[in-house]
């Protein structure tokens, strides 16, 4: 088992239609209640319920600076204006489990402030369900050598030979869209858990998708070197190639015999 953070779930509000972090929250609580109804019956002296009316309230000790998105001064504007606050909260930059939702602000406790600084508690009741999504980890891989280097003659280091984090080959390519279906085609047969989803730059640089259920540490870059695995060869039917060993079938190549 890995190791619990603990002090990187963060939660967002929606304001202008841009996304905000609570930024130095001390704590992130979102208490969901069950609430239940009796039914029992004559039939004997125990209880029966069934599950009745759900709800949550969320509690946020801050400590943040007047400047700072998501202040004191932010959140007491919703509640001034009576407006419902649109929230998120992941332990993720992009990706990840993500808990959603609406609240009302019910209470904003000013307890401590200084020039720059202030210190206060929130609280908010949910208005309606909360959204649980899964979704993949987003983030960005570089072409790179088996030190994590990345490749020499970036954004165009190309043709390359592509590797798998275990450094089995897994093909040759001559441009970013090569490597983007070599490394999707040999993911989706094993596992599935990193799939490039587009190029950054059109070189060495890509979006990677890494599924939720992926072990850390998180891949930060895809394992390649220069140059494709040919050999030179006046009959390659004949397996007739320029080799150290030619009874052993090996040719030089860029990436070794």
């Amino acid at each position: 088992m890995g190791v619990v953070l603990g002090y990187d779930f963060v939660l967002y509000i929606e304001k202008a239609g841009q996304q905000i972090p609570v930024c130095y929250s001390e704590d992130v609580q979102i208490n969901r209640t069950f609430e239940t109804k009796e039914i029992s019956g004559p039939q004997g002296r125990a209880r029966y319920y069934v599950y009745d009316m759900i709800g949550y309230t969320i509690q946020i000790p801050i400590l943040v600076s007047w400047a700072t998105p998501g202040n004191y001064l932010d959140l007491a504007e919703f509640g001034e204006n009576g407006e419902t606050i649109k929230w998120k909260a992941s332990s993720y930059k992009d990706g990840g489990v993500v808990l959603s939702g609406e609240a009302l602000l019910t209470g904003l406790n000013l307890t401590s402030q200084m020039r720059d600084m202030i210190k206060t508690d929130v609280s908010l009741i949910g208005s309606g369900p909360i959204l649980t999504e899964r979704l993949p980890i987003q983030t960005v891989v570089y072409l790179s050598d088996f030190d994590k280097i990345q490749l020499v003659g970036c954004p165009n280091p190309y043709p390359v030979t592509v590797f798998w984090y275990d450094h089995t080959m897994i093909g040759i390519a001559t441009n970013a869209d090569d490597v983007i279906s070599i490394f999707n085609q040999y993911s989706a047969n094993h596992g599935a858990l990193y799939m490039l989803t587009s190029s950054v730059d059109g070189g060495c640089n890509f979006n990677m998708d890494i599924s939720f259920t992926a072990e850390e540490p998180y891949p930060t870059t895809i394992f390649a070197r220069p140059g494709g695995t040919f050999a030179i060869s006046p009959d390659q039917k004949n397996n007739l190639v320029i080799s150290p060993d030619q009874d052993a079938d090996q040719g030089i190549t860029p990436v070794g015999s």
